[in-house]
């Protein structure tokens, strides 16, 4: 005799499937590293997207910046950097971010190249810099990010400083600040 929960399972995969997806959703929202883990060991897809938004549930982990958690999405197959349709990384798109340091520093622990380029040839350090966020500048340079990188129109990450005059990045690129070093100090 089967036990009724693994009768549900044969004669109702995708339903169980999608129960159990909410469950980790539940658990990710909660914080509760042991539910995610048992439900990660269970089977259940950490690629999934969240019930009613358009996001993937690891999204929701790397704005909540719990690194446990990451770590277990990790460990059990979760593309930790999935592009988008231009090409564009999450890791893109926190460098890009003026709110982006915490979500950065975390992927850069997960994310072996932070030099991938997105469609247009730009690293993460391009949108860094061409946003002027030193914070993150300092964090990809920490991480081996290439300050020397071209985009596909040839330009590097200071030259995008530059442009929308970013001094203190251009002098950081350029190697007038030290990649630890934040203006003013």
């Amino acid at each position: 005799m089967r036990c009724p929960a693994m009768e549900l399972r044969i004669r109702h995969p995708g339903l169980v499937a999608a129960s159990e997806q909410l469950a980790l959703e539940r658990a990710v929202e909660n914080g509760d590293v042991g539910e995610v883990a048992r439900l990660l060991e269970g089977g259940v897809d950490p690629n999934g997207r969240c019930h009613g938004l358009d996001m993937r549930l690891l999204e929701v982990v790397l704005a909540r910046g719990d690194s446990a958690i990451l770590v277990l999405f990790h460990r059990h197959g979760a593309d930790i950097n999935p592009v988008d349709q231009d090409g564009r990384s999450r890791l893109h798109r926190a460098a890009g971010s003026r709110d982006g340091s915490r979500e950065l520093a975390l992927m850069l622990e997960f994310v072996a190249d932070p030099d991938v380029p997105d469609g247009r040839g730009w690293t993460s350090l391009h949108f860094a810099a061409a946003y002027g966020y030193d914070s993150n500048v300092v964090l990809l340079l920490e991480h081996g990010a290439d300050p020397d990188a071209l985009t596909g129109d040839g330009l590097r990450p200071a030259d995008l400083a530059a442009r929308n005059q970013h001094e203190h990045v251009v002098d950081r690129l350029s190697g007038k600040q030290g990649p630890g070093c934040l203006p003013g100090g």
